[in-house]
């Protein structure tokens, strides 16, 4: 069966140099370089300090300015946030999500808020099945599985043709492409948690752990991989 890694690399080879995109890194540790480094997602790219209070004023004075109506609705719905209960609140001296990533954030920031007048706070799937209003520990498991397709998750974003999709996507939800300090903005403005911590790690990774893909019984290894072989030798079925 083909590997993750081989693909990317031939796709990535084939690729313009137009289409070249920088590929997030799989594996533990130096993704704060990682991350520090892919802060000009474009060119003209600029960090502001961050006031959400303040996100209409802030939006009209970027460099590369919102239309008026962008503005206008990224202003309502930072109000909105502000006051629904519960919402969490950032810290004062994080830096601003750039312009490019302000029209996604308010909004997803408008929707969790809208979620919270509508339905209460958020709840937690907890591993027994239940419902609760704490976070569950995190799944050691879990966090594997992202790190070990990370590279997909940036290939996905990045070799697409949605240029703002790409931008505002993936790359804020799991912190891939973007620096911590977005992609912590961008989380706690929805009352999650960010996905990897201000040093590159992944939150809840246990490094002794042994990795998912090495267990024999998981469904990679079984299920997947007999199917994904019957289609790479042109047999009939399909992988689901």
């Amino acid at each position: 069966m083909p590997k993750l890694s081989a693909y990317v690399a031939a796709t990535s080879s084939t690729a313009g140099p137009g289409q070249q995109q920088q590929q997030a890194p799989a594996g533990r540790g130096g993704g704060a370089a990682h991350l520090a480094a892919a802060a000009p997602l474009a060119a003209g790219d600029q960090q502001q300090p961050r006031d959400a209070q303040h996100l209409g004023a802030r939006v009209a004075g970027a460099a590369s300015p919102l239309t008026a109506a962008a503005a206008a609705a990224a202003a309502a719905a930072t109000g909105q946030a502000a006051q629904a209960p519960g919402l969490p609140s950032s810290s004062g001296g994080a830096p601003l999500l750039d312009q490019q990533h302000d029209a996604a954030a308010a909004k997803l920031a408008a929707d969790y808020s809208k979620r919270l007048r509508e339905h209460g706070p958020r709840t937690f799937r907890w591993p027994d099945g239940s419902l609760r209003p704490d976070r569950p520990p995190p799944n050691p498991y879990a966090v594997a599985n992202r790190q070990q397709w990370a590279p997909l998750v940036q290939h996905c974003r990045t070799h697409g043709g949605d240029r703002a999709y790409e931008r505002t996507g993936a790359s804020l939800r799991h912190g891939l492409g973007v620096p911590y300090e977005q992609h912590e903005a961008s989380m706690d403005s929805i009352g999650l948690q960010p996905e990897t911590t201000a040093g590159g790690d992944w939150v809840g990774e246990v490094p002794s752990l042994e990795p998912p893909l090495q267990d024999p019984q998981h469904a990679f290894n079984t299920y997947y991989k007999e199917a994904a072989e019957a289609v790479f030798k042109h047999k009939l079925g399909r992988l689901l």
